[in-house]
């Protein structure tokens, strides 16, 4: 057996004694993380696969065959992204990409011209950021790495943080955008390292945006998206001027000093759609229908 595995799950062990059947679980999870280090390519090999939609503005033909007489199957907006699977043939490639039709979408496989794509950008977090993958309370950040020592505010399962410095027996120091009952405040503390994980890539839509959900950045300046509703919260990436997202819902928090919703394509994570010292009508975004 290898024995960094055998120490991990006698250190589980110990764990569950001293934190109950929750944190046992987390630990678990990252054993069989380790386990498993090979579902690490597949992702890899999708990200290589993508390709976002470049043209002039026009939606890009999908067609039956590496031809420009072939038939069309289908068409997909600029913007979007696909996923590669074949060729190159003669300056096309084969592709699969979610395509609209009356009824709601669908999946097809065909031929583009592969002038009209570029490989999708794929947002990468900082090497600190952490996710909380507690089991369903909130994580507690504590003023020392210790379990007795005051709470300074506590972060919800998903949510991210920031690591700043090095673990001490079991404990890492972080620094986070907590809710308060006035908006949100960043607290520097302590949290248990076994309820983090590390922040996974961000990378273009693979389908559709929803036109209920659908908001159009006019920000002239284009935002900021964050992973939480704060602006010294960890940046995700950005979104330009003209640009499209998909709000996760349709529910706003004001924080910060803005009105703040979250967001899941192209990047996941929050944007300020308004700041409250500017009149109501002037908005970061604006309806895309």
């Amino acid at each position: 057996m290898d024995q960094s595995l055998f120490g991990l799950r006698t250190r589980s062990a110990h764990l569950a004694r001293r934190y109950g059947q929750a944190m046992l679980l987390t630990v678990a999870l990252v054993a069989g993380g380790l386990a498993m280090g090979a579902t690490a390519q597949p992702a890899a090999a999708a990200e290589a696969n993508c390709r976002v939609v470049t043209t002039n503005g026009s939606p890009l033909n999908i067609r039956s065959r590496a031809d420009s007489n072939a038939s069309i199957v289908g068409t997909i907006a600029k913007g979007r992204t696909l996923d590669v699977i074949g060729g190159p043939q003669n300056g096309w490639v084969q592709v699969r990409a979610t395509v609209p039709t009356a009824n709601g979408s669908r999946t097809v496989e065909g031929w583009v011209a592969s002038s009209f794509l570029r490989p999708c950008a794929v947002v990468t977090p900082p090497r600190t950021c952490r996710m909380v993958a507690t089991s369903d309370r909130p994580l507690n950040i504590r003023s020392r790495a210790d379990d007795d020592a005051p709470i300074l505010g506590t972060i919800a399962k998903g949510r991210t943080l920031e690591v700043t410095g090095s673990a001490r027996n079991g404990w890492v120091p972080v620094r986070a955008t907590v809710i308060t009952g006035n908006g949100s405040r960043t607290v520097e503390g302590w949290a248990a390292a076994a309820f983090l994980r590390p922040c996974t890539t961000a990378q273009n839509p693979q389908n559709p945006i929803k036109p209920e959900l659908c908001r159009r950045v006019v920000y002239g300046e284009g935002l900021s998206v964050h992973a939480n509703p704060d602006l010294t919260s960890p940046r995700r990436g950005g979104v330009a001027a003209g640009s499209e997202v998909q709000l996760l819902n349709r529910e706003s928090t004001t924080a910060g000093g803005a009105v703040w919703m979250q967001i899941n394509q192209p990047v996941q994570g929050w944007i300020p759609v308004r700041s409250l010292n500017r009149p109501t009508d002037q908005l970061n975004v604006l309806n895309c229908l």
